[in-house]
């Protein structure tokens, strides 16, 4: 906690705060975010670096005189946004949609290039071309887009039940990249499960106590509806077990910051409409070396 706090101390006072897309705006759900000004990226200390870095996120809007390029790409993903914007073949809106959130879908294409609408380097995305329903195909913002990344845990249970959870990410600036931290953060970080029962999905958290600890951690977060596997610049997730109980499943789960760690588990449970996890606890973060990840 005291890494983090001082994190966000030394981050306010170089950069300014900015209003992020909210869940029930046109895009995806943002908390605030800390965003560097231009006149910030001059601590960079290579000048073609800071020049290349501005180049790539700041404002760049699509050409009405021009078809947007797309590179293709096969990837399955899901949609998160109350009301999700649909733009033409130019990257120009079309529609907005009330009626794809948390909607699965097939990527066939990437923008070959970062556009932007603000001089805000955190609100930069890439358009993405989908396939909804193996029928509708779609131009939407990738923000809104979340694909499936790193496989946390695959365990089978002695009944037969297998699990696994994945990260995911979208497709706007990302945390860091080639040249280091973009000083943005994905605005949220959902965690996929997926089971050999037939259940694909997101997992909606209980809220208590500790999911409200859990949830306001870190410069970019506040409380959200599903549960999270986070790897951001301020902590990393790593699922370590996975034990079968009288009451359902317990995920033991390993969090690293940038100083210090702790251990803590969750309940998933199964429901009527799929799954639902509940924090257990939440302990207070060690600073004791070596770390010790609890299995």
């Amino acid at each position: 906690m005291k890494a983090i706090y001082f994190l966000a101390m030394l981050w306010l006072f170089n950069c300014h705060n900015t209003t992020s897309i909210d869940r029930d705006d046109t895009s995806v759900e943002k908390d605030t975010v800390v965003v560097c000004t231009e006149e910030d990226l001059s601590v960079r200390n290579d000048a073609s670096e800071d020049s290349e870095f501005v180049s790539r996120y700041d404002l760049h809007l699509p050409d009405e005189n021009k078809n947007l390029i797309f590179l293709p790409d096969k990837k399955e993903a899901f949609l998160l946004g109350d009301s999700i914007p649909i733009y033409n073949h130019k990257g120009f809106l079309k529609e907005k949609r009330t009626d794809l959130d948390t909607k699965w879908v097939a990527i066939v294409g990437v923008s070959d290039t970062l556009y932007n609408f603000t001089k805000d380097n955190c609100t930069a995305f890439h358009y993405i071309k989908i396939v909804l329903n193996n029928t509708d195909s779609l131009i939407v913002d990738g923000r809104n887009v979340f694909r499936t990344t790193d496989k946390l845990i695959d365990k089978t249970f002695d009944n037969g039940e297998r699990i696994q959870f994945f990260r995911t990410a979208y497709y706007g600036t990302p945390v860091s990249d080639d040249d280091g931290l973009t000083f943005c953060g994905e605005p949220y970080e959902p965690a996929i499960l997926i089971t050999n029962t037939g259940f694909k999905g997101l997992v909606p958290i209980v809220e208590n106590k500790f999911s409200v600890e859990l949830n306001s951690l870190g410069i970019n977060r506040k409380i959200f509806q599903f549960f999270q596997l986070c790897d951001n610049d301020g902590f990393l997730d790593q699922v370590m077990n996975a034990v079968k109980t009288s009451k359902g499943t317990i995920l033991k789960i390993y969090r690293e910051f940038q100083e210090g760690y702790t251990n803590y588990e969750v309940l998933l449970e199964k429901t009527t409409e799929g799954y639902k996890a509940t924090y257990l606890n939440y302990p207070e973060t060690k600073y004791d070396q070596p770390y010790i990840k609890k299995k």
